[in-house]
């Protein structure tokens, strides 16, 4: 009876890490697709991509099915059960692997209307990279692997590394005017994408490490705590908001901020933000593309209703505040005629972020 329920429970497990491996065999398919229709121009491939996304999530969902029945069929416990834990996890994994995917295959069509002169061989490294790591984690899964998928988690910042690169020559480009507005924010998203996999499957690695140690490494505490100030034109608040920020040295807290629609810094807060004893620096409008790792920001500050309802809906780990701070650059007249207004935002923004900050700081 023991062997028979013995070779129950290993065809099943064996059913879920087949079904594992088939997904991630298409999700890389994909990737490979999106990323032969970047550099080979081949329109074709992201079609495909396009229309076989609906299989990846239909697999996911055959994926879950087959936990599910597992566990209610064979009631596991200890690390039968991580694995079936870790499984439905890491479908989830590949699911947005083919998000991400079918996402840059979308823009590369975008982009063959407004293509560039590039040296488009850097995305396909960084996404060969993706795809390398993606085999080697679902095997370390497969295989029970720890050693492996503590391996293939380390390549992540390898591939981090890849994408600034690509990123600054993509800025670089955009600010000699040789790459337009257009076309730079969707290569810089097509990059950011790219590496967004990466970041997926070195969460795939973690579930891996979880099923084979019970180590819950995904939940380790980060490096650095990102915060990201965002309004409309990155020109006021949210620069306000970043000097103001520039003050308080927690060693792993990290300040930036961008506007969805960057423009010229309003001439009266430099000289206002003096007066604080606070200094812009060479410090200049940015926008959204143009923020490194945007995915990896652990909260999102926007000012206005705008900016919060189009980053409170992405489909990341990031936690988007409301802060309703009135706009003083949006009344005319001097600095000395309109103090008032700019005092009160000063005073709003500096209290709400010392209580973020208190509560950041008390989390750890």
């Amino acid at each position: 009876m023991a062997s028979q329920l013995e070779a129950s429970l290993q065809h099943d497990m064996n059913l879920i890490r087949s079904q594992v491996r088939e997904m991630s065999e298409q999700c890389a398919r994909a990737l490979d697709g999106a990323l032969r229709a970047l550099v080979g121009e081949e329109r074709q491939a992201a079609y495909l991509v396009i229309l076989r996304d609906q299989q990846i999530d239909e697999m996911e969902q055959q994926l879950d099915r087959l936990c599910l029945e597992f566990l209610v069929r064979q009631q596991p416990a200890g690390g039968h059960l991580r694995f079936a834990y870790a499984a439905t996890k890491i479908s989830t994994e590949l699911e947005r692997i083919g998000d991400h995917a079918e996402a840059i295959a979308r823009r590369v069509l975008k982009l063959e209307q407004v293509r560039p002169a590039f040296a488009y061989d850097a995305f396909r490294e960084m996404g060969e990279a993706c795809l390398g790591m993606l085999r080697d984690a679902v095997r370390a899964f497969v295989e029970n692997d720890a050693e492996l998928a503590q391996a293939t988690m380390r390549i992540e910042r390898t591939i981090d590394k890849m994408r600034r690169k690509i990123d600054e020559t993509l800025a670089e480009k955009e600010r000699e005017g040789q790459i337009a507005l257009e076309p730079f924010a969707l290569m810089s998203t097509i990059s950011r994408r790219i590496e967004r996999v990466s970041d997926e499957v070195r969460d795939i690695c973690a579930e891996t490490l979880y099923m084979c140690t019970g180590d819950f490494v995904k939940h380790k505490s980060p490096e650095a705590f990102r915060i990201l100030f965002v309004d409309q034109h990155n020109h006021c608040r949210s620069q306000m908001a970043e000097s103001i920020a520039s003050t308080m040295t927690h060693p792993r807290l990290l300040f930036s901020s961008a506007g969805i629609d960057p423009q010229p810094i309003d001439p009266r807060l430099p000289k206002f933000l003096a007066e604080k004893g606070l200094d812009l620096g060479r410090h200049s409008p940015k926008s959204l593309a143009q923020i490194p790792n945007l995915d990896h920001y652990h909260v999102v500050v926007a000012f206005d209703e705008g900016a919060y309802y189009a980053l409170r809906f992405r489909r990341t780990p990031t936690v988007c505040i409301d802060w309703p701070v009135e706009d003083p650059s949006a009344l005319p007249g001097t600095l000395d005629e309109q103090r008032g207004s700019y005092e009160r935002a000063f005073a709003a923004i500096r209290g709400q972020l010392q209580d973020l900050v208190d509560a950041i700081v008390r989390q750890d």
